[in-house]
């Protein structure tokens, strides 16, 4: 079966590799001018065409970014696949919601599984429930700790008060820890100084409804304060068919912030969340087994709330060297009338501190704790034994950038030590180095380890029935994911090369390549050798599923980024990445879970963003992303074109129309595994926002 899988993939390693030399040879095209110059052009030119390189690497947008090295860093200079999407990138984009801002980075994948589902992934084994992508707001983890994955949808923020967000495609261990094999993602929110008087916000449209409110002021000299809520409703997706579905929900969310400079040398602050979601969503309800065995409803409900609070601290010393402390405590439950009712408390604190204690080496060190206890109630479809639990994680890591040359050369080495009660000690090394020749051009390489660790959903004993018939037989069976026993921590190796040029004052270039050897990811492989027959309520067989690391394989691709500024008034930017997976059961392995994964991520994406003023008060900008098919989830290839019309006639008065989806009546985009999959609607929608 492997081998039939290699020939069907869209493209071979070989193939893979012939594409990444071709956009190798295209990207050393553009410096070939610069290289002939200073071998044949005579002196004077020469002399002449260096001095507007160095003046053209003066005019680069430098963007900071921290989730490198946490730490602010120029972009341009980071030994990661980094983007960021910038205040001026959100407030002309058409999404509503942080998952769509999401689909303008190059190499992410995202796709709307249902109304209140998206599935978000970075170079591979993408799905709902995914472990190895880590998503912080402002430092908080906000991946469930349960089955690992985000709850997209309760992670809503007014969009007017986010800075910025950072993404790292490609391993984070080194200093966030385990679950950032593929990326790490942090939503950064604006200082409470800069978010200062009211905002009214509100989006009606074919199929959402929304209204924000956000207001900041001063607390005495040397303190800020923002309070905001907000609340949506969001109308169902289509099925198939193109009938309407039942996966309608909305969300109340609110929430505060306080920043407060309390000396030169200190900075605190304070935050907290609270929200509250009802959603339906559909189930796939297998129709043709009996309903004494597997009761069918017309839609489920799955309601989330919770809460947060965090304090952070920002401390430098007189020498120069600087401290951060980050505690949070955040509380989450989840009553999913189809699986079961969990809840879970989190407490968190980590510790930071950068210093220099020789020429040229910067260290950063920290160490974290973290605590999650939870408490589980069994339904017909899950049980988890025992019912409550307590989690606890310890972490330590180190890393020194080290200055070879200056403004030239620089290597990084590091590694973080983690020990957790499920996983035991792990730890994940990595190896930068960044070269620098020019104002105009940097290459950077890495090699890093990193760590996946399961969560208790995937750990100790929990139970989840599945529905079909005995192979061979008109018996009906539960298969009983039973996860009895303990998976291993999954391991990933990363290779990756990168370059950025800056090819004249109004074009970038940036090229990445990697290659990823997983080892030991986890598997479900079903005991059909040894079911179990059963007369209660029904003649029936219970087939177990036992869990285990029976799944090896590689991930690799590459991605090209291009942002140009044709004229003062137009500026675009387009992306290609190409990506391939070949996983490989061992030990005779009948995976059902993670196999399967293998298809579940378009092989080839291309993304292009359009800003255009059409005059000083009037924007027009557009969005079209290209995806390959996704052969696991029988999605074909497809588009999708989003457009904005913005005009703002006042500096306080901002008035916009969004067209969504509009290639389509409908589109597939993503499937769930414990959802029914539903189609995304082409949609339209207004917003008006007013400041005082």
């Amino acid at each position: 079966m492997y081998e039939s899988i290699r020939k069907n993939s869209l493209f071979s390693v070989n193939q893979l590799l012939r594409q990444i030399a071709c956009l190798a040879i295209l990207f050393m095209l553009f410096t070939l001018p610069v290289d002939a110059v200073e071998e044949d052009a005579s002196s004077g030119l020469k002399e002449l065409l260096l001095k507007d390189i160095d003046e053209l690497g003066d005019i680069i947008v430098q963007e900071y970014i921290s989730l490198a090295s946490k730490r602010p860093e120029k972009v341009w200079e980071t030994p990661a696949a980094a983007y960021v999407i910038t205040a001026t990138d959100i407030s002309r984009s058409a999404a509503t919601n942080i998952p769509d801002l999401l689909r303008m980075v190059p190499g992410l994948f995202v796709g709307n599984a249902d109304s209140s589902t998206w599935i978000v992934g970075t170079r591979g084994l993408a799905n709902e429930y995914a472990v190895d992508l880590l998503v912080l707001i402002d430092g908080r983890q906000v991946n469930n700790y349960i089955w690992g994955g985000i709850f997209w949808n309760v992670q809503d923020y007014p969009l007017e008060d986010i800075e910025r967000i950072e993404i790292i495609r490609g391993p984070g261990g080194t200093l966030w820890g385990t679950n950032s094999g593929n990326g790490v993602i942090n939503i950064i929110t604006k200082h409470a100084r800069d978010t200062q008087g009211g905002l009214l916000s509100g989006i009606v449209g074919t199929d959402l409804y929304k209204g924000t409110f956000r207001y900041g002021g001063k607390m005495g000299d040397d303190a800020f304060y923002r309070l905001y809520g907000t609340y949506k409703d969001v109308d169902s997706f289509n099925d198939v068919d193109g009938s309407h579905s039942v996966d309608d929900w909305s969300l109340a969310k609110a929430g505060f912030r306080i920043d407060w400079q309390f000396s030169q040398q200190d900075e605190l602050t304070f935050q907290g969340d609270a929200f509250q979601d009802d959603v339906w969503f559909n189930w796939h309800t297998p129709n043709y087994l009996p309903s004494e065995l597997y009761p069918v409803k017309e839609r489920y409900e799955k309601d989330k709330k919770g809460f947060d609070l965090q304090v952070q601290w920002d401390h430098t010393f007189e020498d120069g060297s600087k401290m951060k402390w980050l505690s949070y405590y955040d509380y989450f439950s989840l009553e999913n009338d189809f699986l079961a009712y969990w809840k879970y408390q989190t407490l968190k604190t980590d510790f930071q501190y950068q210093f220099d204690p020789f020429p040229n080496h910067e260290f950063i060190v920290g160490s974290g704790y973290r605590l999650v206890s939870d408490e589980v109630e069994p339904d017909l479809w899950c049980e988890f034994e025992p019912p409550s639990a307590n989690d606890q994680t310890f972490t330590a890591f180190i890393q020194d950038n080290y200055t070879i040359i200056e403004e030239k050369l620089n290597l990084s080495l590091g590694t973080q030590l983690q020990y957790s009660d499920y996983s035991g000690f792990d730890y994940q090394p990595s190896v930068k180095l960044t070269y620098t020749p020019t104002k105009m051009y940097t290459l950077w390489a890495a090699i890093t380890r990193s760590a996946q660790h399961y969560y208790r959903g995937e750990n100790e004993e929990s139970y989840t029935n599945l529905a079909d018939y005995f192979p061979g037989s008109n018996i009906p069976m539960l298969m009983r994911l039973s996860y009895e026993g303990h998976a291993g921590s999954e391991n990933i190796l990363s290779f990756e090369i990168g370059q950025r040029l800056q090819a004249n004052k109004n074009l970038s270039i940036e090229l990445n390549t990697f290659y990823n050897m997983i080892k030991d990811n986890m598997t479900v492989d079903p005991d059909f050798e040894h079911p179990i027959l059963f007369n209660d309520p029904i003649i029936h067989y219970i087939v177990d599923s036992y869990v285990g690391n029976n799944i090896d394989g590689e991930t690799y691709g590459a991605e090209l980024a291009l942002n140009t500024q044709i004229t003062d008034s137009w500026k675009l930017m387009a992306s290609y990445s190409a990506l391939d997976i070949q996983l490989h059961r061992k030990h005779n392995s009948m995976d059902i879970f993670s196999y399967s994964l293998e298809d579940a991520s378009p092989h080839h994406q291309f993304k292009i963003n359009s800003y255009f003023d059409l005059t000083k008060d009037i924007q027009f900008d557009a969005s079209y992303y290209w995806i390959d098919e996704i052969n696991n989830w029988r999605i074909p290839t497809h588009g999708r074109l989003d457009l904005r019309l913005g005009w703002k006639p006042t500096d306080k008065l901002e008035v916009s129309v969004v067209g969504k989806n509009l290639l389509n009546d409908q589109t597939h985009e993503a499937t769930g595994i414990y959802t029914k999959y539903t189609e995304a609607e082409r949609g339209v929608y207004g917003k008006l926002t007013y400041r005082f």
